[in-house]
C-alpha cells in the first residue's frame, strides 16, 4: 500500500499526535508499505525512514501534498483543521480516507478548545462561538470518511460512524540518564489553559511538608503562562524544566514518583502510556481514559476533586509499598496493550479491509 498520512510532523511540534504518527509511519515502513507523510506546516529537512512532504498550512497545501503523494488511502490524523473542503477533494480523486480521533473535540460537532482566562469574559465568549461554528462547518466532512479510528473505547459509542475501530496508541520509551537532587514527582504537558498547570501550584503548596519536588516539563504555549520561567514567583517545590527531548523526558518519568495530570478530557494521552511502560502510576485530577484508573490498578483519577487529588498525592509520596505494586500492574498492562508493533498491524489490517472492500464497490 502507499499511505499518506496528514498531520503535522513531530520535527516541526512535538505532541502527542504527532508522536503517535511517526510511530505509525515507521512501523509501516517496516511492515513493506510506501509512506507518504504530509507535513502540514513544515519546513526544512526531515530525518526519516518515510518520505516526507513539507506543506502550508492550509487547504491549498494540503491539497498539493495529495496530489504530490498519490496514495492508495489517506490516514488524516490532523483533527478537524481544513478537514471538510480537504476530504471533499481527496475523495474527488477516488481516494479512501481513515480520519482517527485525537481529541473528543474531533466527535463534537460544536466543540471547542479552552480559551485562555487572561482574556476579558466577552472576548473569551466571542472566541469560544467562533471556534464552535467552525468546528461545525468541518464535521460535515465525516460522513465523506470510509472508517474511523478510536484509541479510546469510549469514544466509540460516540463517533456515529458505522466504520469505526477501536485500535489503542502505541508508546516507545527510550531514556537517557536524568538524575535530581530529591524525590520528585512528574507534570509533562504544554502549559496552556486545557492542560490547568495553575492546579499544581496549588498542589505544591499543599505538599511543601513532603520532602518532594514537582518537575514541570512542556512548552509555554500562552503569555498567561510565562510566569512559571521566573522560579522566584514558583512555590520552592516546583521547578519548571522547559521543554525537553522525549528521551530526556522518559528518563524523568523513570526516576519519579509518579505522573501527575492536570488537563481537561482528550483523547489518549501519550504521557499515560509513557508512565506505565516505565512502571510508574498516574494521579489525574480528572481525566480518566477508558476508566483505567478506576480501582486503583493503574494509578488514582480524583474525578475533579481538589482535596482527593492532594490525598492521592501524598498517599502516593508516603507509601512506597503501593507504588511497587502499581508498577508490577502497569507494566504488565502496557507492555501488551501499547506495542506498535500489535497496534500498528491492526490498523494495517483496517486499511486493507477499506481497499479491498473499495474495489469490491467499483
Amino acid at each position: 500500500m502507499k499511505i499518506a498520512i496528514v498531520n503535522k510532523h513531530r520535527q516541526d511540534k512535538l505532541g502527542g499526535s504527532e508522536i503517535q504518527c511517526d510511530i505509525i509511519a515507521r512501523k509501516l515502513v517496516v511492515f513493506g508499505h510506501n509512506v507518504v507523510y504530509i507535513a502540514v506546516g513544515g519546513s526544512g529537512e526531515y530525518q526519516s525512514e518515510y518520505s516526507v512532504i513539507p506543506v502550508k498550512d492550509n487547504i491549498q497545501g494540503i491539497k498539493k501534498g495529495i496530489q504530490r503523494a498519490a496514495p492508495d488511502i489517506v490516514y488524516w490524523r490532523y483533527n478537524k483543521h481544513f478537514f471538510y473542503k480537504s476530504v471533499q477533494y481527496i475523495k474527488s480523486k477516488k481516494i479512501p480516507v481513515v480520519f482517527a480521533v485525537s481529541h473528543i473535540h474531533d466527535l463534537e460537532k460544536w466543540g471547542a478548545k479552552a480559551v485562555s482566562k487572561e482574556k476579558p469574559i466577552w472576548k473569551r465568549l466571542a472566541i469560544t462561538i467562533i471556534r464552535s461554528f467552525e468546528s461545525r462547518k468541518q464535521h460535515r466532512g465525516f460522513p465523506l470518511v470510509d472508517g474511523l479510528v478510536v484509541n479510546n473505547k469510549e469514544f466509540l459509542k460516540k463517533s456515529g460512524h458505522s466504520n469505526t475501530r477501536f485500535i489503542r496508541s502505541s508508546s516507545e520509551v527510550e531514556t537517557v540518564p536524568f538524575a535530581h537532587d530529591k524525590p520528585y514527582l512528574v507534570w509533562i504537558s504544554s502549559l496552556k489553559p486545557s492542560k490547568r498547570p495553575e492546579v499544581c501550584l496549588k498542589l505544591a503548596q499543599r505538599i511543601d511538608n513532603l520532602n518532594v519536588d514537582l518537575l514541570m516539563f512542556g512548552e509555554i504555549q500562552k503569555d498567561v503562562y510565562e510566569y512559571f520561567r521566573n522560579h522566584d514567583l514558583l512555590p520552592d517545590n516546583i521547578k519548571y524544566m522547559g521543554k525537553k527531548p522525549l528521551k530526556v523526558v522518559n528518563g524523568a518519568i523513570k526516576h519519579s514518583i509518579a505522573l501527575l495530570h492536570t488537563g481537561e478530557p482528550e483523547g489518549f494521552a501519550n504521557t499515560f502510556m509513557q508512565a506505565w511502560m516505565l512502571g510508574k502510576p498516574v494521579i489525574s485530577y480528572s481525566y480518566n481514559p477508558d476508566s483505567l484508573l478506576d480501582g486503583d490498578q493503574f494509578g488514582i483519577c480524583a474525578e475533579n476533586d481538589f482535596e482527593e487529588f492532594v490525598s492521592s498525592v501524598q498517599k502516593m509520596v508516603i507509601d512506597p509499598g503501593i507504588r511497587k505494586t502499581l508498577a508490577d500492574n502497569t507494566r504488565k498492562f502496557a507492555n501488551e496493550q501499547f506495542s506498535p508493533e500489535r497496534n500498528v498491524r491492526q490498523l494495517e489490517k483496517f486499511f486493507e479491509e477499506i481497499l479491498a472492500k473499495r474495489k469490491e464497490d467499483l
